[in-house]
């Protein structure tokens, strides 16, 4: 088993004019590995009247850590989110995080829903594991965390 590198980048989707925070395994956008139409992360751009950004980025990214359990009724974590409203009705792109001593691995890639208990496959030809050494990926995630 081999490391990948996990980066976070500037992202920009121009449907609605947003900035965003976007993913690159190896140097690769991860969206394109896994052949994603659509996609923005929840970070660097969430937050409504009622709910803050770094509230709405402090839940995605404790799911992420695996400090906190999913809230989706699948149990697996949302890495792509609608890009116009983040409501998971719309569909998310998920997949299982494994966070182990050493290693943070995400694998099952798929997608779900709020109304549905059933997560639908990418892509049948796609079995991607990647593989994150764990230190580096939560110095990754926890800026996005509220501390306290």
């Amino acid at each position: 088993m081999s490391k990948h590198e996990l980066t976070v980048r500037p992202g920009f989707r121009t449907q609605r004019d947003c900035r965003y925070h976007d993913f690159y395994v190896n140097g690769k956008r991860l969206s394109d590995i896994l052949k994603v139409s659509d996609p923005i992360t929840p970070f660097g751009w969430l937050g409504t009247e009622k709910v803050s950004r770094s509230e709405l980025e402090d839940r995605f990214a404790r799911m992420i850590l695996g400090t906190e359990q999913s809230d989706l009724r699948t149990g697996r974590v949302p890495i792509f989110i609608c890009g116009e409203c983040a409501d998971y009705g719309c569909g998310v792109t998920t997949c299982r995080v494994t966070v182990s001593d050493t290693i943070v691995e995400w694998s099952d890639f798929g997608w779900d829903n709020n109304y549905e208990d059933e997560t639908h496959r990418i892509d049948a030809q796609l079995t991607h594991h990647f593989y994150f050494d764990r230190e580096v990926y939560e110095a990754i995630f926890r800026p996005y965390t509220i501390v306290g």
